[in-house]
């Protein structure tokens, strides 16, 4: 914390060198129970009792009104959280980062968030600025909002601000220049606000009277001081209680405590805090932003809207919040991540249809309705565009590995990616879909080029409109008519309705490896010819057929069912239509020359009645 290179820490080694004697009589006294008499800014009944090194509070009806807890970094090292918990810790407030570099994170804040949060002790988490510049603030307050997601710091999330080599390589004189040290504290503390924690700031009594001037600019924060002794003449002052408005005094740095090796900062808590005037909190613009929690966040909104942080910048809170209200809800501007207003309006039908365009409706709606009834906003769950259903076409995750150009431009989110589909990768051609390729669609039908020439937005449109009413192959990655094929439990359920071969293969079919491009069986169109076809044989006996149209079982299949059959083409070992018409007169004279009534007799009846269709 701020001894760490601080000049009080220079003095309290040096006097605990020259003064080892009176050090071991302070830690004698600090042993005992005594009273303290309290700051003219506090309750002038209440005292200050040290009991076993640790400092707390009583009222005039003696009841303690104040916790006491630890503060710790890395330098603690591993620490055994359950032990703390042990020795009545009751609260803890952990480093989370430092500065702006690449090795900016604590690399022991998780496991200590972690121990605390299961042993039931509260935290908070602070963040060692070393912010010269807006830019470097930002930066700084990013990093630590970070760290904080799925956490509930709720002692509050500090910004420290103390002495740092940073400020003299920057040429800034925290002393003469503190306005500037000022306002990037304000900058990470309105991010850390925006974010939706209880912002704190700490700093030594000398920053808090000589740098952070007027204390009073940080009322809307919780203030944090550090305060071990006053030194004068090398005397210790007796009475080391920080003047003026506080919620945590850090009191010392010696403190021993269970589960932890070594020294570890205490601190106090205050559980009544001084009478201070909170209304800038309460109510203006934080009361506004309270109540539009759910569709605004004032630090989501300046970072992602660089007109409004240029107009602005990171002081004018209201500013922001006027801008929102008045032109970013007409706009449609994304000012929570949680609130996506398109995702919104795309999600729900019934929105769409009652206010069209009039984007405001949909954060009012969301605030007042949406919500509580459990609407989602976060994300899009639909390919609705502009009333268009785009499912059949475009799949986020496909396009996104498709297109990482995309992603790195636009981003991951399903309405971005959409989006972009809709007014850039149609035209571009872009295969977004396993089920549609337009490539692959106008090189399969000539038939299309008449109607669509050149512009790839028209073969999307028509496999949506028409080609999978019809059947159509769209891609090489499935084939309905393989897909129907293949699988009698959808051909049983859907029938001739082939949109729905396609909806299930990208809803189920893919996921549970079903096969859409490779034929597995004998069914062709609901009829199963395994008793009359087997591609070997058949491969065999018609290498022309091979050589015109393919190996594949299911090109084979396919010209047996459409031309073999009418050819009275013998397919397997175990049926020969010439045979089955000469051994059954009842059956030649039905049938005549319609051979492909005869297998289709066989598959039907004749297997089951025991007709022999072969000669012995």
């Amino acid at each position: 914390m701020y001894i760490e290179g601080s000049i009080d820490l220079l003095k309290q080694r040096i006097f605990k060198i020259v003064s080892s004697f009176l050090a071991i009589i302070v830690l004698v006294i600090e042993c005992a129970v005594f009273t303290v008499p309290v700051q003219a800014d506090s309750d002038s009944s209440s005292v200050w009792k040290n009991v076993n090194g640790r400092k707390y509070l009583y009222n005039s009806n003696g009841k303690c009104i104040s916790d006491t807890g630890i503060d710790v970094s890395r330098w603690e090292e591993d620490i055994d959280w359950e032990k703390v918990a042990g020795d009545d810790i009751q609260f803890a407030i952990i480093r989370v980062g430092h500065g702006h570099g690449d090795n900016w994170e604590d690399i022991f804040a998780d496991a200590n968030m972690e121990g605390c949060e299961k042993n039931g002790i509260p935290y908070g988490v602070y963040y060692y600025s070393e912010a010269t510049t807006e830019e470097e603030a930002v930066l700084e307050a990013n990093n630590l909002i970070s760290r904080l997601k799925g956490r509930n710091p709720e002692i509050g999330v500090f910004v420290d601000i103390e002495a740092t080599d940073a400020y003299e390589e920057a040429g800034i004189n925290p002393y003469t220049e503190g306005e500037k040290i000022v306002k990037l504290a304000d900058i990470i503390l309105n991010m850390i606000g925006g974010a939706g924690y209880i912002p704190g700031i700490y700093a030594n009594t000398d920053y808090f009277d000589n740098v952070l001037y007027p204390a009073s600019h940080f009322y809307s924060a919780i203030r944090w001081v550090a305060r071990y002794y006053n030194y004068n003449d090398n005397k210790v002052d007796s009475n080391p209680i920080p003047e003026g408005d506080w919620d945590i005094w850090q009191y010392g740095s010696t403190g021993k405590v269970s589960g932890i090796n070594g020294n570890v900062d205490l601190d106090a808590r205050l559980t009544e805090p001084y009478d201070r005037d909170y209304s800038d909190i309460s109510s203006g613009v934080f009361q506004q932003e309270q109540e539009l929690v759910d569709v605004y966040n004032y630090t989501y909104y300046i970072q992602h809207n660089q007109d409004v942080l240029d107009a602005y910048g990171y002081n004018d809170r209201q500013g922001v919040l006027n801008h929102f209200l008045s032109f970013g809800m007409k706009e449609g501007r994304m000012a929570s991540e949680s609130f996506d207003v398109y995702a919104y309006m795309n999600n729900y039908p019934d929105l769409c249809n009652a206010f069209g365009d009039d984007m405001e409706k949909y954060y009012y709606h969301y605030l007042n309705y949406g919500k509580k009834e459990g609407r989602i906003a976060d994300h899009q769950f639909n390919n609705i565009w502009n009333g268009t259903d785009y499912s059949l076409v475009f799949d986020a995750d496909y396009y996104a590995a498709k297109r990482p150009d995309v992603v790195n431009s636009c981003g991951k989110s399903q309405r971005a990616l959409l989006q972009h589909f809709v007014y850039n990768g149609m035209a571009e051609g872009t295969q977004a879909s396993p089920v549609f390729d337009p490539a692959f669609y106008r090189t399969q039908y000539k038939d299309l080029d008449a109607a669509c020439g050149k512009e790839c937005r028209k073969y999307y449109y028509h496999f949506m409109n028409c080609g999978v009413f019809e059947g159509r192959r769209g891609s090489s990655e499935f084939d309905p008519l393989v897909y129907r094929n293949n699988y009698s439990d959808l051909e049983k359920t859907f029938g001739n309705n082939w949109p729905k071969y396609y909806y299930h293969y990208l809803k189920n079919g893919k996921l549970e490896r079903r096969e859409a491009i490779e034929q597995l069986t004998n069914v062709w169109l609901g009829i199963d010819y395994s008793l009359v076809f087997d591609e070997n044989y058949y491969r065999e006996k018609r290498p022309d057929v091979v050589q015109f149209i393919g190996n594949s079982k299911k090109e084979l299949l396919y010209h047996f069912v459409n031309f073999g059959m009418a050819e009275g083409v013998q397919a397997c070992t175990n049926f020969s239509p010439v045979s089955y018409r000469n051994r059954y007169f009842d059956l030649s004279t039905t049938f005549g020359d319609d051979w492909k009534r005869y297998y289709i007799h066989f598959i039907r009846y004749g297997y089951r009645e025991g007709r022999i269709a072969v000669d012995k």
